[in-house]
């Protein structure tokens, strides 16, 4: 410990007698430092995404059956091809939502087999490949939002062809984006998972 001093010590004595330019060139470095990290903590704060919109949305009704288009095929297997998980969304919050996420699962004996991610209808399109590439720009979509009070549907389909046999299905928002201004901002839902259904 008394070394430590000593050194300390030392050090003070040291900075002292150097060239108050120098010293002043040190200070204004620390200060530009300073400059720099405090407005990029205020930033980073003011763009943390609010996790209390994962109470923004309230899943109104939701249902799952197998269905298809069209009379049965005498060549083909005559069950219904499609799997459709639908339902219905509120946005219970007081802000408009730009869109919302939701994740759709199948399991079997407890575990995921298959899940496929979307959004509530009137944001459909922003599954376009072109969307999600980045070739188009989802802001060019001008998708109507959702004001508060206001309700969605959602839908999504699994083929029977590609589909792992299952026997349970839930759906679940996964993100909500609400419009601030000009700007949107995400947050990640937070809770726990919804009990899964029976297959019909």
């Amino acid at each position: 410990a008394d070394r430590i001093a000593e050194q300390l010590r030392a050090d003070r004595i040291a900075e002292q007698r150097q060239p108050p330019a120098r010293r002043l060139r040190r200070a204004s470095q620390a200060c530009a430092v300073f400059g720099v990290l405090v407005p990029l903590l205020a930033v980073l704060l003011t763009a943390t995404p609010a996790l209390q919109l994962a109470t923004d949305v309230r899943l109104v009704a939701q249902q799952a059956r197998w269905t298809g288009l069209g009379p049965p095929d005498g060549f083909a297997d005559d069950r219904e091809p499609w799997f459709l998980i639908s339902g219905e969304i509120e946005n219970s919050g007081t802000l408009p939502l730009a869109h919302v996420r939701m994740v759709y699962e199948l399991l079997a004996d407890g575990q995921v087999v298959a899940r496929e991610s979307g959004y509530n209808r009137r944001a459909e399109a922003l599954r376009d490949p072109a969307v999600e590439s980045g070739e188009v720009d989802a802001a060019s979509l001008h998708l109507p939002p959702l004001g508060p009070g206001e309700r969605d549907s959602f839908r999504m389909i699994f083929l029977r062809s590609d589909t792992p046999r299952f026997d349970a299905w839930h759906v679940r928002v996964e993100a909500v984006t609400r419009l601030t201004g000009d700007a949107a901002t995400g947050a990640p839902t937070a809770g726990a998972r919804p009990t899964p259904r029976a297959t019909p």
